[in-house]
């Protein structure tokens, strides 16, 4: 158990257990991360919308397609939020000197610009940004270019503008980006083949599976790169049917 003193007190970092505190003015304050709540929650709807779609197999479109989008909405949103979570909770750590792996020179670069941080980079910019810190930039890197489609149809939905479908062309930012996972994922069986990817054809389990295996495999790649705990990887286990 470690003590480090604050200017607003001391700061005790322990373990999972039980303790006995004692001492006057004793307040004690919690941190939360929400970034496996938000991971979990993504696995969650997948596995309803996968037995949604199972449960309808061969079925025409119906009100059961009201649960599929839904649940594939939220788990796209979810994945991509996710992603922001846990870079946010990797810099925090490093302003509140719980990061292992950066030295002190940058650790008080990032307290310093941790504020302009927050606010002016993306997220992708800020995982870019943090490997920087740490001298694991990779030049020309493709390991962001599923997560920034992912980001991007989260924000197509979060940020959605109607449209007629008959107004629509693949030229289209959701279209081309949804045209990236054609030979990726499978699109509703539910929704005529000619229709547009978006808002409505990608709505299906395979895009909820494809958002959340992209969000494990990113991470996975950074905490290699950056020298950190691989903390997701047990979350592949929690895909499957039989848990």
């Amino acid at each position: 158990m470690g003590k480090d003193k604050k200017e607003h007190g001391h700061t005790l970092n322990t373990d999972p257990g039980e303790y006995k505190l004692t001492g006057s003015d004793l307040r004690l304050a919690q941190r939360h991360n929400l970034t496996v709540q938000h991971l979990q929650a993504a696995i969650l709807f997948y596995k309803n919308c996968y037995r949604i779609e199972q449960e309808h197999e061969g079925e025409k479109f119906g009100e059961f397609f009201t649960g599929i989008r839904s649940y594939v909405t939220a788990s796209v949103i979810l994945s991509a939020a996710t992603l922001e979570a846990y870079v946010n909770e990797i810099f925090i750590n490093v302003v509140e000197g719980r990061s292992k792996g950066i030295n002190e020179k940058y650790r008080l670069e990032i307290e310093n610009k941790w504020e302009d941080i927050k606010k002016k980079d993306t997220t992708l910019e800020k995982y870019k940004k943090y490997l920087k810190y740490v001298n694991k930039t990779r030049k020309n890197s493709n390991e962001y270019f599923y997560p920034s489609i992912l980001v991007k149809i989260r924000n197509g939905l979060v940020h959605y503008v109607p449209k007629w479908d008959k107004d629509k062309t693949p030229e289209e930012e959701m279209e081309s980006q949804l045209g990236h996972l054609k030979n990726i994922i499978k699109f509703s069986p539910f929704i005529d083949e000619k229709a547009p990817l978006f808002p409505m054809r990608c709505m299906t389990y395979d895009l909820a599976r494809w958002s959340i295996e992209t969000v494990l495999d990113f991470i996975k790649w950074f905490e290699d790169t950056a020298n950190l705990e691989n903390k997701f990887e047990r979350f592949r286990e929690h895909m499957k049917f039989d848990i």
